[in-house]
């Protein structure tokens, strides 16, 4: 009895440790009908972001799913192959996707609600993008010139592009203690084809709390741009050796 009991509150305990996930997906593309869907999360093994399939499946007439069990809540990636379709949140419990031409949304969780919310409102910059692009299309197939339809099209183009920027800014670090925060900040350095501080990623990293630059793959990140981290995140040594080095210089520059 005493055996079976143990065995009980062992299983428990592994319950607890990890969390069970399902996502049913509805996609209207019929380009994605046949295709192989991966579903990954980073790796935080290692000095190098690396991402591990946790699931494989197929679309087959709009449909798809996957399941299975994480440790813990994580931000993963839906992948065509090598092509990224989607994040989503593992944070548990039945998760519920929809992809179409114009956004992707996610129900499912709190953290997955704050993701489709900004996934919509950063859906609706891109279609706006994409109607000025037609736009300077029947410009110049009217018969205006490439200048002057840069002339004209390109403020409208660069204020979408610094509301997009601003948007990702918010998201982040309103998300800095958890994981979209996190990982959302690794998908925009992933968009540069090596280390490198933006004007962008520069902004987030300094207005963010330091235990967001104390992650793995962050602060390798940083460390690999060449980023100086600011004063409050030196260690404590090198702050006392900087003091001194001061106190030294002013007790020279007061001998007689």
């Amino acid at each position: 009895m005493r055996q079976i009991y143990f065995l009980f509150l062992l299983l428990i305990g592994l319950t607890a440790c990890s969390s069970q996930y399902n996502i049913d997906g509805n996609s209207s593309l019929a380009c994605l009908d046949g295709k192989k869907l991966y579903l990954r999360v980073p790796s935080t093994k290692g000095e190098t972001a690396k991402s591990v399939n946790l699931d494989s499946c197929v679309v087959v007439h709009g449909r798809f799913s996957f399941g299975g069990t994480i440790d813990s809540i994580a931000l993963a990636e839906i992948y065509v192959g090598d092509q990224h379709l989607m994040p989503v949140v593992l944070e548990g419990g039945q998760l519920l996707l929809q992809v179409d031409n114009y956004a992707q949304t996610i129900t499912g969780g709190p953290l997955n609600d704050r993701l489709s919310e900004f996934m919509s409102q950063r859906a609706r910059y891109d279609n706006e993008l994409w109607e000025l692009d037609r736009t300077a299309n029947r410009m110049i197939f009217s018969g205006m010139s490439m200048p002057a339809v840069i002339e004209k099209l390109e403020p409208k183009r660069h204020a979408l592009l610094e509301k997009i920027e601003k948007l990702e800014v918010k998201f982040v670090l309103e998300n800095a203690n958890n994981v979209l925060g996190e990982g959302y900040f690794l998908m925009l350095t992933e968009q540069q084809p090596f280390p490198v501080m933006t004007k962008q990623l520069q902004e987030i990293v300094e207005k963010a709390p330091a235990s967001f630059r104390k992650h793995p793959l962050i602060r390798h990140y940083l460390f690999a741009a060449g980023y100086l981290p600011a004063a409050m995140d030196k260690p404590q040594t090198a702050k006392m050796g900087e003091e001194n080095s001061k106190a030294m210089k002013k007790a020279l520059k007061e001998k007689p």
